[in-house]
């Protein structure tokens, strides 16, 4: 291989190079093809594999996002009904990170994402991972 060089290339011009050396006696051809081809094959599934891994990161990441947020929209539905039944005060729950939707809404304008709302707020942060791990627990019985 051409040092530097795209390895791509450099397959592709010994597979060219190979096939095109009528020197070489037919099932030697044959044959070198074959491996050039094995090597191709073992190259494309080391990198379905990577790709395969870096899909799944993505998806469990949007996923716990996404559980996150639900998470932080169902304390504020909470927060709405122990507010209502008296139970709490908006600045017990503001400590314990069981805001209004419309705080929620204005931290996640503030940043760049809402995972990113979530772990700016250390409040919210716990909230959220307690209601994460009570609603995966209740999940599971």
């Amino acid at each position: 291989m051409v040092r530097g060089g795209d390895p791509l290339t450099e397959l592709r011009r010994q597979i060219e190079a190979t096939a095109q050396n009528t020197t070489l006696p037919r099932a030697e051809r044959i044959g070198k093809l074959r491996l050039l081809r094995e090597r191709l094959n073992d190259a494309l599934g080391t990198a379905e594999r990577y790709l395969d891994d870096a899909v799944k990161e993505q998806e469990a990441q949007f996923s716990a996002q996404m559980d996150a947020e639900l998470a932080a929209r169902e304390n504020a539905d909470a927060r709405e009904e122990l507010l209502r039944q008296g139970v709490a005060t908006e600045e017990q729950l503001d400590s314990w990170g069981y805001y209004s939707h419309e705080r929620l809404d204005e931290l996640a304008e503030r940043h760049a994402s809402f995972a990113d709302a979530i772990s700016s707020d250390a409040a919210l942060k716990g909230a959220v991972a307690n209601a994460s791990g009570l609603a995966h627990r209740s999940s599971r019985s």
